[in-house]
């Protein structure tokens, strides 16, 4: 007996796609999803499970962050023109920054574990029947998941607090499935060139070294001179900070324009990444 026959709501899902895709190509979406999904689960239950905080440690990290950066930027002055603007009093600027921070910590560990898929797993490369972009898909959406609880965790907190950010929860969502998007679109292209020239994996932490500070993180976009604010729309990680802040803070703009970049940098980036996974999959195996 197949394993969707088995488990109830693989079965429903089967059914309701048969009409479209047909009984063999429902039951292998189906099938393949379900061993994506289990990988996610238990990859992430791995790394936070045997920890004595377990998922506190999703949120505690970018708190951790805030201790230390904040009073330094407050002393410099930038905290308190944050807060003017965000309008959270006190708090608008930790916020901000939090907000920022988990989206960041997402985006880098799907980024840098989901390049490093292929290198670090030859045996799952020569072996394993499964196709070699589920190695880097599991390792992007781990990290989608933590964003997910650190998300389900601020909101909780921000309520304690009095700052629940209501309905702009629902662009929380979004910003997932184009963050997903856009990091497994990097991931397959960094984790098939790295196959050919490791070198990649260097550049790559180069590259998002410079990239913590290029990105609105710890600082508003406003707070940067007028005549250097284009840079933000040529940086493909700027407009999905931008939604990460308009999620969680009451009175930052939703930029519209910004929406749209994301669109572009998400749904670009993911079919470069894949066509050029698919052109270099076949010869993946003799280079690992």
């Amino acid at each position: 007996m197949s394993e969707t026959r088995q488990l109830p709501m693989a079965s429903l899902v089967v059914r309701l796609l048969r009409p479209l895709l047909g009984e063999k190509r429902a039951r292998e979406f189906v099938g393949s999803n379900y061993a994506v999904a289990t990988l996610v689960y238990y990859s992430f239950r791995t790394q936070h499970g045997k920890a004595l905080l377990g998922l506190v440690w999703a949120l505690l990290t970018p708190l951790l962050f805030i201790v230390v950066y904040v009073p330094v930027l407050g002393a410099m002055g930038m905290s308190a023109s944050a807060d003017s603007v965000l309008g959270e009093g006190r708090l608008g600027f930790p916020i901000y920054v939090v907000a920022g921070f988990v989206t960041w910590t997402a985006f880098t560990y799907g980024l840098q574990n989901g390049s490093t898929s292929l290198v670090d797993n030859p045996d799952v490369v020569h072996h394993s029947p499964i196709p070699l972009s589920i190695l880097p898909l599991v390792k992007v959406l781990n990290g989608m998941v933590g964003l997910l609880v650190s998300g389900v965790i601020l909101s909780i907190g921000l309520a304690f607090v009095g700052r629940f950010p209501g309905i702009r929860l629902l662009i929380f969502p979004g910003l997932l499935i184009l963050l997903a998007m856009f990091t497994l679109g990097l991931a397959l292209l960094c984790s098939a060139l790295a196959v050919f020239f490791r070198d990649v994996l260097q550049i790559l932490n180069s590259l998002l070294l410079i990239e913590f500070f290029a990105v609105p993180l710890i600082y508003l976009p406003t707070q940067i001179p007028e005549g250097y604010r284009y840079l933000l729309d040529l940086n493909p990680l700027s407009p999905f900070m931008e939604l990460a802040h308009a999620t969680f803070i009451r009175q930052y703009p939703i930029s519209w324009h910004m929406l749209g970049l994301a669109v572009l940098w998400a749904v670009g980036t993911y079919a470069v990444g894949r066509l050029v996974f698919l052109r270099l999959e076949r010869n993946i195996a003799d280079y690992t």
